[in-house]
Order: structure tokens, then sequence, then C-alpha cells
């Protein structure tokens, strides 16, 4: 499956045959089972008033003036891009493959990523959002009452497993902050050039949560996933290597790029992507 380069692939949707759709962005609370118990516990809905926030960016005034950064050749004062904007590319070639046995999926990944700056890099950063459910992860660590994070359950502990990371047979290393990882290089990506390198990932699926995780259902599993695989960040022109941490809220601007993704099931599932 090859997806156009307009296109992100933020999730993708493992649905049983037959069986009804039950998103994680569903209007109103459901309830889920927890995985081996009988027991049935709340879940939340992505549009639950509780866990929304006031409309603007501060909550309160729409209007509030939009701090854009200092006019430069590369962003106008209009905010339009300038004649010296530029801005990275980044592909991905993943094949991933869902065991529904131990809800786990493993993959392997290709990237081709593009310097289009006029900068030398010297290290790459990476998103690493599925480390958000280690149970000593920051986002784990800082659950409030009422929080989407507070409905999960705490014997879980997810994250990534990383192995076989190299670029032209050459093994690099991978520094894990958290929901970031670091890989610095033996020779910096020169401005146009196009540096390419790949590695193996997995990670056991969380119960159902929002629209990340396992959920059961009468007819089987149905399986959720958004932030699936690791992420190149953002580097631009205003912050450099954008990294912040992955909390369990928000979301990050990624580059474009082309996305050719091959996704194993068993044969009684359907996958949807977007």
């Amino acid at each position: 499956m090859v997806l156009p380069a307009w296109v992100r692939v933020f999730s993708f949707v493992f649905v049983v045959l037959c069986g009804s759709l039950l998103s994680g962005c569903s209007g109103d609370d459901f309830l889920r089972m927890n995985r081996g118990s009988d027991v049935m516990t709340d879940s939340v809905g992505a549009i639950d008033e509780r866990y929304r926030r006031e409309g603007g960016e501060d909550g309160i005034n729409i209007f509030k003036e939009i701090d854009l950064p200092t006019p430069n050749e590369q962003r106008l004062g209009s905010g339009a891009p300038g004649p010296a904007y530029w801005q990275q590319r980044c592909d991905y070639t993943i094949d991933a493959t869902l065991d529904t046995e131990s809800d786990s999926v493993r993959a392997s990944m290709t990237i081709r990523y593009t310097n289009n700056s006029p900068h030398e890099l010297e290290y790459i950063w990476m998103n690493l959002e599925q480390n958000l459910f280690q149970l000593d992860s920051t986002g784990s660590q800082s659950r409030t009452p009422g929080s989407v994070m507070k409905m999960l359950e705490y014997d879980f502990d997810g994250g990534y497993s990383v192995s076989n990371l190299a670029a032209s047979g050459q093994a690099l290393e991978m520094k894990v902050y958290d929901t970031l990882g670091k890989i610095d290089l033996d020779q910096p990506i020169m401005p146009g050039q196009v540096f390419v390198f790949s590695f193996d990932f997995a990670f056991n699926v969380p119960p159902a949560l929002r629209r990340m995780g396992m959920e059961t259902v009468e007819d089987g599993k149905i399986y959720e996933l958004a932030q699936w695989f690791p992420q190149v960040c953002k580097y631009d022109d205003v912050h450099g290597w954008n990294t912040l941490p992955y909390l369990g809220s928000g979301e990050f601007y990624t580059d474009f790029g082309d996305y050719k993704v091959s996704i194993t099931v068993p044969r009684s599932y359907l996958v949807s992507a977007s």
C-alpha cells in the first residue's frame, strides 16, 4: 500500500470482519474489559467534555495575537514562506505485523531523510511516542485524577523495543530520553544530502485508550493504533529540532514524505488506515 506524499500516516485501525466499529473517538464514555479480567471499567471518548479545555489558543481568547517568529528570508511578516524558505523531507518504508495472540506489533522500517536545510546535521532526533506507556515515563508518572492516562491500568508496561539500527551497513546507537531518541552520526548530513537508515521495532499494544489500544468485543478484538511507529522529529528554521516530549495529549507536526506501508494481519481482519 503506497500512500501519496500529502498523506500523513497517523494511525491504522484493525477491525474484526463483520464486527462493529467501536472507535476510540466515540462521542460518549464506553465500557471496556480489562485484559484477562471480567471486570468492566470506565473509559473515555475523545470528545468527552470533561477532558477538554476551553476553546482558543490560551483557553480564553480566540482573538489573541499570534506569536509569529521575526520576519526573515525564510518566513515573511505575513506568515507566508519567503524566497529562502525550506523544509525537510522524510520518506518511510514500513513492513509491520500485528500479532493478535500476544497483542503486539513488530516491524522493520527504512527512513530516507533529505536535508533541505542550509545546516549540517550531526545527529537526528526521533519521536518515540509509544514510550509514553512505559511505567516510568514522564507521562505515566504525572497522571492526575480525571486525565486520559489515568484510565490506563497501572500494571501495563509498554514502550518500544528497537534493534538493528544501522546506516550503510554501519551500526548506529540511539540514546533514549523518555519519548525521544537521539542518534549521533559519524558524519554530519550535509545540506542537500540524503541519509538512509533502518531499524526494527516492536511494542505491546496497551488496552483501549481513546484512539490507541486493543479492545475486546463480542466478535473478537479491535486494534486502534495511533502514533504507532517512530518518526524523525521536525527540524525547522525557527526551533531547530523540535524535541517536546510526548505526555499523552497534543500532536507533533512532521515532515512531508512518501509512506510505503505493508501491514500483515490475520485473514479475518479488516485494515483501515489514514
